[in-house]
């Protein structure tokens, strides 16, 4: 199933709301950024170690997921990587969370409740995957 320009505008508008959204939640809600933004190189045990490392990685890995993803769906323009592109959309938004809850830990917001509500989404993201491939085979 071939996706039109509105569609392409309609996961645009998605990204744009889940990170005004983000913006919104973590500034305004959470008073994210008036405790100084006091960066900590080890992270929340003040020790660079494999678990600072790894969030670093999966952050990368997944921003290159996204990337990769929205070029699949430019170029094929079909429902099922719309629906994949925004799974690494959430993901990589998760990771990112995940990355500033980390290495900002002088903040004090609550980024297990944004977390899980991004799990969610890819949950649901995938769900409507899957549902969409098996409509295609009927």
């Amino acid at each position: 199933m071939k996706i039109n320009l509105t569609s392409l505008w309609t996961i645009v508008g998605i990204y744009i709301v889940f990170i005004v959204g983000a913006i919104i939640y973590f500034i305004g809600l959470q008073n994210f950024g008036f405790n100084g933004l006091d960066f900590v190189r080890g992270g929340k045990n003040h020790i660079v170690g494999l678990d600072d490392i790894t969030i670093v990685i999966t952050l990368v890995l997944s921003a290159v997921l996204l990337v990769l993803s929205v070029a699949a769906f430019l170029r094929k323009k079909t429902a099922r990587f719309l629906v994949m592109s925004l799974v690494f959309f959430f993901f990589a938004l998760k990771e990112f969370i995940i990355l500033i809850e980390n290495f900002f830990p002088g903040e004090h917001i609550y980024i297990p409740n944004a977390v899980v509500a991004l799990e969610l989404l890819i949950l649901l993201s995938f769900a409507l995957f899957v549902y969409n491939s098996r409509e295609r085979k009927k």
